[in-house]
């Protein structure tokens, strides 16, 4: 079968997932280790792997004799448990992390489309905003990206997503279309020329922020709804645009008037 040694039940293979597991040599001395001996089995301990699995990242090729939290990815981190079809016996190999709800809070609150003559050249952009002063003026790692969801798609459209992985100091990062970068200026912090990108709806699709990639993803913050072409509905924006209303500030799935305010 896949398994080399059958261990007992006091074995370190008999796990709970609370416990620390460690290769050691003749004298003791430990060469490399996953966990912090002695610690209390808290779930909210980084070595806690309760009904989930930890694995060591495919780039961290040295042993450590002290454990390194960066070189693993612990699961159930953020309440994903794993199950036996998730098992790759006698494989090491790349894998995906626990997706993360993001700590630093961005929310959608303008998106752009303006009525102006030109039919190719639309001055279109959305606007976010950090609402909490510890999160402007700093750099983050949450995997966040801007996304268009094209009319009724169910999928974003990943070619033109926009990676959002700082703030300015103003609390506000506005992500342009060419003809409002060209109107603008430095107004806009990020320039997205992909004429299929967040930033140049003609109002018909969804804007969101996501976190996460093609292999798995998540909603953070949306205008509209996905699956139902925008054309003649409530979040409709052709020519116009939506604020978001300032009463609204908690992170959720929004698409009605109720939440943007459609001018």
């Amino acid at each position: 079968g896949e398994c080399t040694v059958i261990g007992g039940l006091t074995s370190p293979a008999n796990l709970r997932g609370t416990e620390a597991i460690a290769i050691i040599d003749s004298d003791e001395k430990v060469i490399d280790i996953f966990g912090i001996p002695c610690t209390d089995p808290n779930p909210n301990k980084k070595q806690y792997f309760v009904n989930g699995r930890a694995v060591r990242k495919i780039d961290a090729w040295d042993p450590s004799p002290y454990f390194v939290y960066d070189n693993w990815h612990v699961f159930p981190g953020c309440g994903q448990e794993v199950g036996p079809e998730a098992m790759d016996i006698n494989k090491w190999q790349d894998t995906r992390g626990p997706i993360c709800y993001p700590k630093a809070k961005i929310l959608i609150t303008e998106i752009v489309d303006l009525d102006v003559d030109s039919v190719t050249q639309v001055p279109r952009y959305v606007e976010l905003h950090a609402p909490r002063l510890k999160h402007r003026g700093m750099g983050f790692d949450h995997d966040l990206k801007l996304v268009i969801f094209h009319s009724d798609s169910t999928e974003p459209h990943w070619a033109s997503a926009v990676p959002i992985d700082y703030m300015p100091e103003s609390g506000f990062l506005l992500v342009c279309n060419k003809a409002a970068y060209e109107k603008y200026g430095d107004e806009c912090s990020e320039v997205s020329t992909d004429i299929a990108g967040p930033a140049n709806s003609n109002g018909n699709d969804q804007i969101a922020l996501i976190s996460g990639d093609e292999e798995g993803w998540f909603v953070t913050d949306i205008y509209g709804v996905i699956g139902e072409d925008g054309y003649d509905t409530d979040h409709d924006f052709f020519n116009s645009r939506v604020i978001r209303m300032f009463s609204c500030l908690l992170w959720e799935n929004f698409g009605t008037s109720q939440k943007m305010l459609n001018n």
